[in-house]
């Protein structure tokens, strides 16, 4: 059972504190407040990840379809009505006092914990072109799974030279209209079995050396310019949607313990989604580079909870 003892009057000192409040870190929420423990999560954002600027969602069970920011939005209320704290802050580091964690935020306050579970996600590779960031979710999109479906009948675009880029081509031309592949190299970087699949799409083309130069649009995606960088010919492509597959990185900047940190700059865990680190768990994309969906990070921060309160279960 979950002792505050010396901690109860202390409004910045938690059982659990969360950094990052999406799927992943809202579940960990959840179940932690259920076991009765004092339950913090800070986040610099709008709660609910990356699902809030998602605008349907057909692959959570039980849901349906969904609107993102509604489903995000249904997570973070039971989170809060079960006594989770939401903390607005953008965290900047955390260390260890040898018995409490402390976690440093932007602002200057020092908040304390016994366990701590890192749901901070990844960060996006941008295009690095005006509009974009007010595009984003308005025909801008990381991910052709969720937002494949709006394609329908609809002239698309896909960036990027990595497998995401092959694997999410092939995917939508089932789907819209036209896939315009947009390869900022000369080549793709491995799958020539998706080549060899996206060969035989009629609907689908490709384009070498192509950067997308401009995005055409204020309400919504019309249109992309993009230029071949050979030629520095430029031409205008009428597209409803643009997927970035330019990459992504772990949201791991502000951890100066670079211990827990793998080479793809991904946090190490084990089974139970701990670190190497006692009490520290990360889940959810932060901690992974391969299946990125709702389900897994909502599995990761179960785990971790249920980890964290056996852990808090032995804490003294």
């Amino acid at each position: 059972m979950p002792v505050y003892k010396d901690t109860s009057n202390d409004s910045n000192t938690y059982d659990a504190l969360i950094i990052g409040a999406g799927p992943a870190g809202l579940t960990a929420a959840i179940y932690l407040c259920r076991a009765q423990y004092k339950v913090g999560f800070i986040e610099k954002d709008v709660p609910g990840g990356k699902i809030v600027n998602t605008p349907r969602v057909e692959n959570y069970p039980g849901a349906g379809k969904t609107d993102g920011a509604d489903l995000a939005l249904k997570m973070y209320q039971q989170a809060i009505d079960l006594g989770a704290q939401y903390i607005y802050g953008n965290v900047s580091n955390f260390d260890s006092n040898g018995r409490y964690f402390r976690v440093y935020t932007e602002d200057g306050v020092t908040r304390y914990c016994k366990t701590l579970l890192i749901a901070s996600g990844t960060t996006e590779n941008k295009l690095d072109l005006p509009n974009e960031k007010e595009l984003e979710g308005k025909g801008v999109s990381h991910c052709a799974i969720c937002d494949g479906s709006f394609t329908q009948d609809k002239n698309v675009a896909i960036v990027g030279s990595g497998a995401g880029a092959l694997g999410n081509a092939l995917y939508l031309s089932s789907i819209a209209k036209h896939v315009y592949m947009l390869n900022r190299s000369e080549q793709y970087k491995d799958k020539q079995d998706f080549l060899k699949q996206i060969a035989t799409k009629e609907n689908v083309s490709i384009s070498y050396n192509t950067k997308v130069t401009k995005l055409i649009g204020q309400d919504k995606l019309e249109a992309i310019e993009v230029t071949d960088s050979k030629t520095n010919e430029t031409k205008k492509l009428d597209v409803s949607y643009l997927f970035v597959y330019v990459g992504s990185n772990a949201s791991t900047d502000f951890i100066t313990d670079k211990s827990i940190i793998r080479e793809n700059g991904t946090i190490a865990v084990n089974e139970n989604m701990q670190t190497s680190i006692p009490g520290l768990y990360a889940i959810g994309d932060v901690n992974k580079i391969k299946v990125r969906q709702i389900t897994v990070a909502c599995a990761d921060g179960t785990i971790a909870a249920l980890n964290a309160v056996n852990y808090l279960e032995k804490w003294k």
